[in-house]
């Protein structure tokens, strides 16, 4: 992806709600997609605590934000339940394609703790009309 480059579309879920997607969404200004790496990522853990402690100014400034990773929805429960997200819509299950669709970089586990599979972290501000 490039800048002004019309975005692929996506659809995923998110957790405490059915489904999330892009050509959806209304933001005043922006939608701010953060891809994240998953449960198993402290520095994914550190960025998505300090987004949710900020999301009244991003809401202020006109930007929807949402997390989304490849983690099952446990997974993406968990960082939910053990994390400070609170009010930050976390999206699971992004498929395969979707991930490649988006350009994201693909990872292979390095270690049980993380899923076999798994995409790097990007961040999209994404303006109304794509």
């Amino acid at each position: 992806m490039k800048p002004k480059e019309i975005t692929p579309q996506l659809k995923v879920s998110i957790l405490n709600q059915s489904e999330w997607s892009l050509k959806e969404q209304n933001p005043e200004k922006y939608t701010m997609i953060i891809f994240y790496r998953g449960y198993h990522c402290p520095v994914c853990k550190k960025q998505l605590e300090t987004v949710a402690e900020n999301l009244s100014e991003f809401k202020q400034r006109g930007i929807d934000v949402v997390a989304i990773s490849m983690d099952t929805k446990e997974r993406a429960e968990k960082s939910l339940n053990e994390w400070k997200i609170n009010g930050l819509a976390i999206g699971h299950d992004l498929p395969l394609e979707t991930a490649k669709a988006w350009g994201l970089y693909l990872s292979k586990a390095i270690s049980d703790k993380e899923p076999d599979l798994f995409s790097e972290p990007a961040i999209f501000l994404i303006k109304p009309n794509g």
